[in-house]
């Protein structure tokens, strides 16, 4: 919680979760290994419904609510987004769906989707499914010292793997989420389980040697974990080389010193009453607190700092407590009410946990499923006897290619629906991650990285699409790469500082010549302002989504506009979408911008066309004329 708050001391917070694969590994295996000694067999149905009991009741309280704020709450979650994160928490899978969507967790702090530390409860769900088979096999065929020895093969696969995926190129997300390189810390937690069986207790308890020993190396560990969590974050290639499962050797020296010496000073610490109670309730408090973060945020709460912290901490130990009390222990309490009906009773709440989250789904799929928007909302063209300025009928349109990054791409595809009936045709060219400066150095929103690189050559390209098209109008459509961070002139600076600016116009210069070699006017719209979708861990706005990098950059625009005067003009697109000032979603019922707050929904393409294509055609039409000269009178 302290790491998703954006405490400074604790940038390796992350960590507590494999603090908890460790415990989780060991606890689960201390339990199968009682059950098998006195039953001589593992009975999965009962240990897969004691899990269901456990973990199901409060996920799916948390995914309704979510679900429904997703479809009513103004300007809340995107329902497809909330839809898709919601089925993948509900099947456990979470943590791979993350890996194929590329939803990098060091860089989504106040993320769109408040499910992505569920990824954590996948991997634990994956182990529950398919440990207890593993040791059943194990444990019949090797014994007790086997399945040590099983789970310590796995775990020093699992943590070879990870190490070999790292060296060899594999990203941070799919290291970081996967259940193959982060089972390492959950074998741990097994291997000592397997080795602390009850005379191994006797024996060290008899030892007092072995007691100080013990507490020695415990207190060292515990020491090294703290350093860790103040220490390694997510990004260090230390944790990747091994240091997942240095910590969680560390964990199980404190785990141990906890199982064999109730006397030591830390055992005592650790067992203090507030301990203990926040973890009969931390389930609760994180299952609660990623979504209770993106929820309460700077522009919700008016608050930010140590305030926000405080209200944000305030609001997962209530839900937290409320959740454990109303939900959680009732659920694991219940027990059949009588002898004879029990069998009955028994299915019947097996049946259950089957059913619930099969109910969830399909309230899921029927919430968050949201109607397009009316074809009444989004006007219609004009006519078929309609004729663009110039003299372009539909037969004969302008040619107008939209260049840029994936805002023109995404706009641009709205626009090209029948926009022969505007007198136009659209050659959609924009591309993603276009950045006019793509050798540069970039700081994106914390990840230090080379530019984007969706257009490399972007002198040469555009000439090429200028020279294939021959269009009598170019619309350009960039910025959202141009407001990042940038290693320029020896240091960070960004758009807004004299130099970096100076630099950027140039650049907008030299693209006004490419593009404009054949005599095409050329259109730039301002870019439009972006909602705070993503916010620095302490809930204040990364500086990318600021109003004042936008305004910077158009500024920019209207300055490189400016020197090309007869050749370059400027369509406030920003005012046209954002009328009040600020970023709006919506214009009446209509949806402008997609569900990520950023781009252009298709419907928002659609609904510019009767403002923006006639202004477009009328700007082209000089070109177009002069490729069309009228025959002399």
């Amino acid at each position: 919680m302290a790491f998703h708050a954006g405490i400074p001391w604790a940038a390796g917070g992350q960590l507590g979760v494999d603090v908890f694969f460790v415990l989780s590994g060991f606890l689960v295996t201390s339990l199968l290994l009682a059950e098998y000694r006195v039953e001589g067999t593992i009975r999965f149905g009962r240990f897969w419904v004691r899990r269901a009991r456990r973990l199901l009741p409060a996920l799916l309280v948390l995914l309704l609510v979510l679900c429904a704020y997703a479809r009513w709450a103004p300007s809340g979650l995107s329902p497809g987004l909330i839809r898709s994160n919601s089925l993948a928490t509900l099947c456990y899978v979470a943590n791979w769906d993350y890996i194929l969507t590329a939803q990098n967790y060091f860089t989504a702090f106040g993320t769109a989707s408040p499910l992505l530390h569920t990824w954590s409860l996948a991997v634990e769900e994956q182990f529950y499914l398919v440990w207890p088979v593993i040791a059943l096999l194990a444990l019949r065929r090797w014994g007790r010292r086997g399945l040590g020895w099983a789970a310590a093969g796995l775990g020093l696969t699992s943590a070879g793997l990870c190490g070999a995926l790292y060296l060899g190129g594999v990203s941070e997300t799919a290291l970081y989420y996967g259940t193959d390189t982060r089972a390492q810390s959950l074998m741990v937690g097994a291997v000592l389980a397997a080795v602390l069986d009850p005379a191994g207790r006797r024996l060290a308890s008899a030892a007092p040697r072995g007691g100080r020993l013990i507490g020695l190396t415990a207190t060292a560990a515990a020491l090294g974990l703290l350093y860790c969590f103040h220490s390694l974050d997510g990004r260090q290639p230390l944790l990747y080389l091994g240091g997942f499962l240095l910590v969680a050797l560390m964990t199980a020296a404190v785990i141990t010193l906890v199982v064999l010496c109730p006397a030591h000073p830390l055992t005592r610490l650790l067992a203090w009453g507030p301990a203990r109670h926040i973890g009969r309730i931390s389930y609760g408090l994180y299952l609660y607190h990623w979504p209770l973060f993106w929820l309460l945020t700077v522009d919700r709460t008016g608050l930010h700092g140590e305030a926000l912290l405080a209200v944000r901490l305030a609001a997962t130990l209530a839900v937290a407590e409320a959740s454990y009390h109303l939900i959680e222990r009732p659920v694991r309490a219940w027990q059949p009410p009588t002898a004879r009906p029990a069998r009955i009773t028994q299915l019947a709440a097996r049946s259950g946990f089957v059913a619930a989250p099969l109910g969830v789904v399909a309230v899921l799929l029927a919430v968050t499923s949201t109607p397009a928007a009316s074809a009444a909302a989004i006007a219609p063209p004009p006519g078929p006897g309609y004729v663009a300025a110039g003299g372009a009928t539909r037969a004969d349109p302008q040619r107008v290619m939209v260049i840029g990054d994936s805002l023109a791409l995404t706009l641009g595809a709205g626009l090209l629906v029948d926009s022969g009936a505007w007198g136009v045709t659209i050659a959609n060219d924009g591309a993603l991650g276009c950045d006019l400066d793509p050798q540069s150095t970039v700081d994106m929103k914390g990840v230090v990285s080379r530019a984007a690189q969706g257009c490399p050559n972007w002198r040469t390209v555009f000439a090429r699409l200028v020279e294939r098209t021959n269009p009598d109008l170019v619309v350009v459509l960039l910025g959202r790469w141009e407001t990042i961070d940038r290693f320029y002139g020896g240091r960070w600076t960004s758009v807004g500082s004299p130099a970096f600016d100076q630099h950027l116009r140039e650049e907008l210069s030299q693209l006004i010549d490419v593009v404009s070699a054949r005599g095409a006017e050329v259109v730039f719209l301002t870019l439009p302002y972006v909602a705070d979708t993503t916010t620095l861990p302490d809930g204040s706005p990364w500086d990318i989504n600021l109003p004042s990098r936008t305004d910077a950059f158009n500024a920019d625009v209207r300055s490189a506009v400016a020197a090309h005067r007869g050749v370059a003009s400027v369509i406030d697109l920003n005012r046209m979408v954002d009328p009040s000032g600020h970023y709006q979603t919506f214009i009446g019922p209509v949806r402008i911008r997609s569900y990520d707050k950023e781009h252009f929904a298709l419907s928002g393409g659609m609904y510019l066309r009767p403002t923006l294509l006639p202004v477009l055609a009328r700007l082209g039409a000089p070109h177009y004329q002069a490729r069309h000269p009228r025959p002399s009178s």
